[in-house]
């Protein structure tokens, strides 16, 4: 931000900066929400959320932001209903998404898959990217507090996202994508499934 005040003391234009400001504003804001939600207890309430509907909530939403305008985005088997808390489910989503799409912005013919599938009784989600990869000798170290593989990243999204889903009883695991990028699986029992069971 300081460096866009300077900028506008230099006489820029302040409506080429205001974008930009308000972009930084913004994520000054988010990691502050999230270091505090990494810090304090969480209180969760059970409800069922339609995961496809969800998802499209927060695309719409990143890419108000334009982090999404530019990347392609793929659905792929079934996306039924969860009974979960609705708000932090969409919280722990949009940090995966947004890392996601962090990761592909120098790379303009980078896109995200997004599938559902059942595997040894759970519901899995997934998420791969052709992005620039997890940037870890170890991909579990993605979601330790404060480490990131990426240049000014916090390493607070991912470790927020893991306590979520484990304080709602679901799992997540990250790979690197053998073309190229990141690959995040989320595993929901299928006790967590509120729709009619699905196909094996």
């Amino acid at each position: 931000m300081l460096a866009q005040v300077r900028l506008l003391e230099r006489g820029d234009s302040p409506d080429a900066l205001l974008p930009r400001l308000a972009n930084e504003i913004h994520g000054v804001s988010r990691l502050s929400r999230d270091y505090l939600a990494l810090a304090r207890p969480l209180d969760s309430s059970t409800e069922s959320v339609a995961l496809r509907a969800a998802l499209e909530r927060i695309l719409v939403n990143l890419r108000a932001e334009r982090l999404a305008e530019n990347h392609p985005v793929s659905f792929e088997g079934d996306f039924p209903s969860i009974r979960v808390d609705g708000p932090l489910l969409e919280r722990a989503l949009d940090n995966i998404i947004r890392n996601a799409f962090q990761a592909m912005a120098n790379k303009p013919e980078a896109g995200l898959r997004i599938h559902g599938f059942m595997e040894n009784g759970n519901y899995v989600l997934g998420f791969e990217d052709s992005g620039t990869g997890l940037g870890m000798d170890h991909p579990s170290d993605v979601f330790k507090p404060f480490v990131s593989g990426k240049p000014g990243g916090t390493g607070l999204g991912l470790a927020l996202t893991r306590r979520i889903l484990e304080a709602m009883g679901a799992s997540i695991r990250a790979l690197d994508n053998p073309q190229g990028g990141a690959i995040l699986l989320i595993s929901f029992p299928a006790r967590m499934l509120a729709a009619a069971r699905m196909p094996t």
